[in-house]
């Protein structure tokens, strides 16, 4: 049990702490988002876990896109 809890917090962990690495592809980092709600069972359609998605975004990607 202790393996799985632990397994699971350092899922959490990384969900709560997601940012788009430097010169990280906006799909590799949604790959790696995905992966951990899926692994969470969140569900992706929630305003809060979008809002979540997003701010995880390079500020260099969004100032790109938001002109």
């Amino acid at each position: 049990h202790f393996g799985s809890y632990s397994y699971e917090k350092k899922l959490v962990d990384q969900y709560e702490t997601i940012k788009q690495f430097d010169k990280e592809s906006a799909q590799r980092y949604t790959d790696r988002f995905t992966s951990l709600t899926d692994q969470l069972s969140i569900k992706q359609d929630d305003p809060l876990v979008i809002q979540h998605y997003l701010s995880g975004f390079s500020q260099l990607l969004v100032l790109t896109y938001s002109d």
